[in-house]
Parts: C-alpha cells; structure tokens; sequence
C-alpha cells in the first residue's frame, strides 16, 4: 500500500547524515506535534471549564450539602483539582516523542479519562474527610467526574483521530479488526448507562438517608439535571463522531473517485483499526492490484505498438523517417487546429496524444503488397496501382485482429480511423469508401495533410522532392477538394514549423529541391 507524505521514507542513502531534507521533515514533525498539543491543551481545558461550571450550578442548585459551602470555600476545593488533572494530561502530551504516538485516539482517550477519574476520586475524598459530607454524596461527586471525564476522552479520541488522518494515517493495514464498531458502541453505551445508574442511585441513597418534605421533588429535579446534561453532551459528542466517520467514508470516496477518472494513485488514509479501516485496506489492496494491472496494461500496449511500428517500418516503400515526421506534423498541425473554438472540445490533449501515437500505423496495411509493386522504380500501372489501394483494406484487417483479440481501447479505434480514412479526400473523390467532409474522421484529415505534404518534400524512387513553396501552394490549392479548410489554415499556421521539420529530419541521403520540379505523387 503506498503511503502519501513528504516525509514518509528515510534518508537511506546516507542514513548517518543530517541532510536539508530532514531537516524539512524535523520542522513539519515539530510544527504538527505544536499544533496538536494546543489544540489538545485547548480542547481539554474547555471540557475542564465546563465541568467546573456545571458541577458548581449543579451543586448550588439541587445539592444542599455543597449549597451549604461558600462559594470562595468550594471554589478552593474544586478549582486546584481541576488545574491538577489538567496539568497531569497536559505533562503525559508533553513528554510523547512523536504526534503519532501523543495522537493516538486510544492514548488521548485513556489519558483524558484517567486524568478525570483521579481527579473525582481526589475531590470526593476532600468532601468526604474535609467538609463531612456523607460517603454517597462523595460517591456521587466522583462518579459525575468520571461521566463527564467519559464525553471528554471521547471527544480526545476524536480530535486524535481527525489528527492520524491529518498525518496520513496509519503506517500499516488493517488486516484484522482489533475490536468491531459494534462493540466499542455497546462498551460506550454500557458505560455510560452504568454511569446514570450509579449516579442516580446515589442520589437515591443520599435522599433515602437525609429524608425531607421536598425529597421527591429534589430527586426529580436533580435527575432532570442528570438526563439532561447527558443527552447534552452525548448530542455533542455524536456530532463530532459523524465528522470523523464522513472524513473516513470521504477517504475511501475520494480514492475511488481517482480510479474512475482514470487514475489510481491516491490511496485512502487509515484512521481506525475497525471495519472502516479494513474496508480502507481493502480499497486500497484493490486499488493497488488495478494500478498494477494498468502499468502491465501500459508496458504490453507500448511493446505492441513498437512492434507494430517497426512492421510498418520495415514493409514501408517511402523513407526512413517518414513515419516520425509524419508524426510530428500530426502532433503541430492538431495543436495549432486545438485553438480553435470549433475544435477546443473536439482536440482535446488526450485525443491529440492518441492521434500522434497512432501515425505511425497509417500504412500498416502495406504488410500485405508484393515488393515488386511496394518498391517499383517507375509507374504503377491501372493495375498495380489497384493493388497498392488495397494496402488501406488491409490495414483496418490488422487493427480489427488486435481489437477481436485484445479488445476495443481509443488508441486501437483512432489507429483504425487514421488506417481506413487517411487516403480518403474532402470532396469525396478518395478511397476505400469515398467518404466526403466531415464524415472522414478528423485523425485521418490530420493524417491525409501531413501523409501528402511529406509526400511531396522527400525523393522517393518514383519521383524527385519538390521545394517548399510549391509544396505550401499544393496544399492551398487542396482545400476543399482533398483537404480539410480548417485543417489547411491550421497547417499554413505553423507551416514554418513544419518545414523545418522537414528539414532537421531529413534522411541522411535525401536530395532536396531547391526549386520546382515534375512531380507524380501515388495517392
């Protein structure tokens, strides 16, 4: 599973040497731990204030053994316990050595929660032995600690989760699952089920031992209290948790969103060692072997098209190089015609990509011409020349083989289009079907400009090469009979371009033209 992070490998070259980068990687290390312990520190002393102001009102109104306390006297009771679990946490935050291990929502949730319970323990004693209130009472006290210590880990845990995602997840997969969702909800509600219980027994106790006129409506009160603040706080909490489940869902959406629109490179971040996280192993294990798949897929295409290449190259009766300035006049005539409106959605980078790699293959179908015709010196006759029109026939035969064998893919069906539609002319006048305008495939009007324009700058052993202008006014005076206008404009364009293309490419033994002369192109 590959692992997203500027920082998520090692020096290993010199493993010993303290380089520029990981120094980079010490201030991002430093500057995330910083940022997580503030809001750590923060998150935690806001659940502290809040738990000093609740257990104040609560006391003040519904307890009267903590009414019967000045507010100075309860305030140095209960304010140095708070600042000591505080301290306490913030002291463990401190002193982890990494973000990864301080973040750790197990680690946050315990170290809240502990932190919580000492400090309920520690104040229910002070009642008990300092102010003489009843051991239920204490009891009580610590017992409404630890369930608001309870929705303060959990909150923690939250925060450290949203953190492991922040810091890319986990280092490793999740294969099993430690402990199910299921059952962390039913240890969740358990306790805190157990904890209302507890504390609403203890209120029970404490009325039955210190019996009024008003008891029932005090313990009705005071349990309104209790139920209350809980659905409170479990309200808040849930809310928080939703966040996190949706980063974790949008985690798993966002790799697959990557596959669709044809990539597979990200992978989603692991936070929790639960079913969510192996269903994030499981995407990305899946995500890895299509990635695989693809590069393989890529590798077989790319050595088919050399193959290819090379046997059009070799059954090929024009020049060596013909097929690579072929290519690179399809390539800088397509991105000229690319800035037009008309064609902007048409010649798109991809379909421009697609047009170039499969050029080279537009006389693939020579394969299937005798030498004696395919490397004539002179003129071909009625007949021969009939079945040099044949080698387009051919060519779609070879592409159709591939595509039955291996399956339709753009760049088999733009090779077939270029194959089939390159020697077919604007005014319909071409061959094999005599297509007219528009209804040529624009790859093979691409290719029909570029095929003839190197056509008429090389010698080839029929004919001598003609010079650049004349071969510039050969293609004007095509427009609309065998070419394209659109396309023709684009060529004019980067004409220049082109021509020294033609040049800077020329094969080693080519006679240039330097002025016009007889030409007979076979098209």
């Amino acid at each position: 599973m590959q692992k997203a992070g500027f920082c998520s490998s090692p020096n290993l070259l010199k493993p010993n040497v303290y380089s520029p980068r990981d120094s980079i990687c010490h201030h991002l290390e430093r500057d995330s731990m910083g940022q997580f312990r503030t809001g750590a520190a923060r998150l935690s002393a806001g659940h502290h204030c809040l738990a000093a102001v609740f257990i104040t009102l609560y006391g003040y109104h519904v307890c009267s053994i903590i009414s019967a306390l000045d507010l100075i006297t309860w305030a140095v009771t209960l304010v140095p316990v708070l600042l000591m679990q505080w301290t306490m946490r913030w002291l463990a935050v401190s002193v982890a050595p990494s973000t990864r291990s301080a973040s750790s929502p197990n680690w946050a949730f315990s170290l809240e929660l502990l932190a919580f319970a000492l400090g309920g323990i520690l104040i229910g004693v002070i009642n008990t032995k300092v102010h003489g209130v009843p051991v239920t009472n204490g009891v009580k006290v610590a017992l409404s600690f630890l369930a608001l210590g309870l929705f303060a880990a959990l909150d923690q845990a939250i925060l450290g989760t949203r953190e492991r995602l922040k810091q890319g997840g986990l280092s490793e997969p999740v294969e099993t699952v430690r402990l199910s969702l299921a059952t962390q909800l039913a240890w969740l509600l358990g306790s805190m089920i157990a904890l209302v219980v507890a504390i609403a027994g203890a209120l029970m106790l404490r009325l039955l031992d210190e019996p009024g006129p008003d008891t029932g409506q005090t313990l009705a009160i005071e349990l309104a209290v209790l139920f209350a603040s809980f659905s409170a706080y479990s309200a808040y909490v849930l809310s928080r948790a939703h966040q996190v489940f949706s980063l974790a869902l949008a985690e798993q959406l966002s790799a697959l969103g990557g596959m669709t629109s044809g990539g597979a490179s990200r992978r989603a971040r692991i936070a929790m060692r639960d079913e969510i996280g192996m269903i994030s192993t499981r995407v990305n294990w899946m995500l890895d072997a299509l990635q695989t798949a693809e590069q393989q897929r890529i590798i077989a295409h790319a050595a088919m098209l050399r193959g290819l290449i090379g046997l059009a190259g070799t059954r090929d009766n024009e020049t060596g190089q013909h097929l690579a300035r072929t290519q690179k006049y399809v390539e800088t005539i397509a991105a000229e015609l690319a800035k037009q409106p008309h064609y902007l959605a048409v010649l798109t980078p991809e379909v421009i990509k697609l047009c170039v790699a499969a050029a080279p293959l537009h006389d693939i179908g020579k394969v299937a011409i005798p030498d004696a015709i395919l490397l004539k010196s002179g003129k071909l006759t009625h007949e021969e020349f009939a079945m040099m029109q044949t080698h387009v026939g051919e060519g779609v035969r070879v592409i159709d083989a591939i595509i039955a064998e291996a399956g339709e893919s753009p760049f088999l069906l733009t090779a077939r289009e270029m194959v089939g539609g390159h020697h077919e002319k604007f005014d319909g006048s071409g061959y094999p079907l005599g297509l007219k305008a528009e209804s040529i495939p624009l790859s093979a009007r691409l290719m029909a400009v570029a095929d003839v324009y190197d056509a008429l700058r090389t010698q080839r052993v029929y004919k001598p090469a003609v010079d650049r202008n004349t071969a510039r006014q050969i293609i004007i005076d095509g427009a609309g009979k065998h070419f394209d206008p659109d396309i023709v404009s684009a060529f004019l364009v980067v004409e220049p371009v082109i021509a020294r293309l033609s040049e800077t490419m020329a094969d080693a033994a080519q006679i240039r033209a330097p002025e016009k002369a007889n030409f007979s192109i076979i098209h």
